[in-house]
């Protein structure tokens, strides 16, 4: 069952089922949604009526978050929470596992939000609250199949220097160099040719 955690602009989603596994050590995932004001971030808006964007990252529940990466949010942050890890270092993004998850049967929502193609589905709002009814009444449902799929997701990579999704779990859950990984990884690359 889904549970909520509210946070100003976001709120994470959670569930006890959602879980992904390293090095047989298996680590609880949160879903977390950030509502952004497109106009007050990047000053531009492409529909006036919905100027609110939806996105959602994956990351580890604070209770699987290693000690060093704790201490390193603390150090930035000033404290440690949910809220405050993932403007530290956010996570993996789930926008377009999410958009593309097409339900068995329409999802209700009373949230004043549209869904535009864009290179995927971006969820845009009306208002802030919207996208956090957004969240909890859709993403709620589809996040069941895109934790089912989580090694998928996953796999894919989320930057230029080729971490995968898997490297962003690691880091926050053992306070990996992830970063430093994907340089090892040329390496040795390089070291075979």
């Amino acid at each position: 069952m889904v549970e909520f955690e509210e946070y100003p602009g976001m709120i994470a989603l959670k569930d006890k089922n959602w879980k992904a596994v390293i090095d047989d050590r298996e680590i609880n995932l949160d879903l977390v949604c950030e509502a952004i004001d497109m106009e007050s971030a990047t000053g531009e808006v492409k529909d006036e009526e919905y100027p609110i964007l939806l996105t959602c990252s994956i990351m580890v529940d604070p209770k699987d978050m290693s000690s060093k990466y704790k201490k390193d949010v603390k150090e930035s942050a000033g404290e440690f929470s949910l809220y405050d890890a993932y403007y530290y270092s956010g996570g993996v993004l789930a926008d377009r596992a999410l958009s593309g998850m097409e339900p068995v049967k329409k999802i209700p929502t009373r949230a004043e939000c549209k869904v535009i193609e864009n290179d995927g589905k971006d969820v845009w709002c009306k208002t802030e609250e919207d996208a956090i009814t957004y969240a909890k009444d859709v993403y709620s449902e589809k996040a069941q199949a895109l934790f089912g799929l989580i090694g998928f997701v996953l796999d894919n990579p989320v930057n230029r220097i080729g971490n995968t999704g898997w490297d962003i779990i690691e880091y926050q859950a053992e306070g990996t160099d992830y970063i430093r990984k994907a340089l090892e990884r040329w390496k040795e690359r390089d070291a075979k040719n």
